[in-house]
């Protein structure tokens, strides 16, 4: 498993084992404690959830580690309530460019994947997000523009002649 800590604002850990990514925020509160100690090596998920979703009061995060926190909730649910799993959804959908352009930024397309695969990528705003992922300067993520295609496009229903 290869781990790295980066930041964008905040320092955000990714692990990677194979093709799977796991994405957690971190935040300190002024002390030698941060919320990685506190919440996430103890699995006390629900409280990480908590923090991350009020920003607080305990820990801050700037957006870019609540996104990719939010992502990694989604995608391993253990302990997620449906209430948060909700605001997660609408976190990540109302903030998708965003999100693109932060998994741009770390040349990360495993995360702009799983976009799509939680239908956070969806026809709401499908010709922006679909310009800006083929636009993408890093070609996997550009490549994904083909499988926004499949998943958004519908077949043309064909007319009927009308006949008089």
């Amino acid at each position: 498993m290869i781990e790295e800590t980066i930041s964008l604002g905040n320092p955000l850990v990714i692990e990677k084992n194979g093709a799977e990514y796991r994405f957690y925020a971190l935040s300190c509160n002024g002390s030698d404690k941060s919320n990685y100690e506190d919440y996430i090596k103890q699995k006390l998920w629900n409280d990480y959830d908590l923090e991350l979703i009020n920003n607080g009061p305990k820990y801050k995060y700037r957006l870019p580690a609540r996104l990719f926190g939010g992502l990694d909730r989604l995608l391993n649910p253990v302990d997620l309530t449906e209430e948060n799993k909700q605001f997660y959804i609408e976190l990540l959908k109302k903030n998708v460019k965003k999100m693109i352009k932060f998994a741009e930024e770390i040349n990360c397309p495993f995360a702009v994947k799983a976009l799509f695969d939680l239908g956070i990528i969806d026809d709401s705003k499908a010709k922006a997000v679909k310009k800006l992922i083929a636009a993408s300067a890093v070609p996997e993520i550009a490549a994904l523009v083909e499988l926004f295609c499949a998943e958004t496009e519908k077949p043309k229903s064909k007319k009927k002649a009308s006949s008089k």
